[in-house]
């Protein structure tokens, strides 16, 4: 069904721009998902249920409107869950979210792990590389057609 869907798509003119996420013009694309989950850039979420993501901390907002409401107006975060990650989680959150829905950046996953992307995960990365699931250059790692077809299940 997924192929199908796919090729039906792109039979009408849509194209992939997020994995998953298909527009007929190719700049009309969430820039939202796009900085946050391609490129780990720092965001922080209004509203219910929205999440933020700064440098390695994750927090999501009530899904309450009585209990957002009141912690703004006791001059707290309407948070009610979250997480410091620690650098493994780290490394995986700058690897998962890129490869999962765009390719991973090396250069920015140096940036946002504070360690070289080659030095991280490699012996996985080359089983995923010897199974065609993955390919890369100097400055990218991404999922070849195959590997993108399992990762969004």
């Amino acid at each position: 069904m997924k192929t199908a869907a796919h090729g039906i798509l792109e039979q009408n003119g849509f194209t992939e721009n997020l994995r998953r996420v298909f527009s007929r013009k190719r700049e009309h694309y969430s820039h939202y998902a796009d900085n946050q989950c391609c490129k780990n850039l720092d965001e922080v979420g209004f509203g219910l249920t929205a999440f933020s993501s700064l440098v390695d901390r994750f927090g999501l907002n009530t899904q309450d409107w009585g209990d957002y409401y009141s912690k703004i107006e006791a001059g707290r975060l309407p948070v009610n869950r979250g997480l410091v990650r620690t650098p493994e989680d780290q490394a995986r959150w700058a690897t998962i979210l890129p490869l999962k829905n765009r390719d991973i950046y090396k250069p920015r996953f140096e940036e946002v792990t504070g360690r070289p992307f080659d030095g991280v995960f490699r012996a996985k990365f080359d089983r995923l590389k010897a199974w065609n699931l993955v390919e890369e250059t100097d400055t990218v790692m991404k999922l070849t057609p195959l590997g993108a077809f399992f990762a969004t299940r």
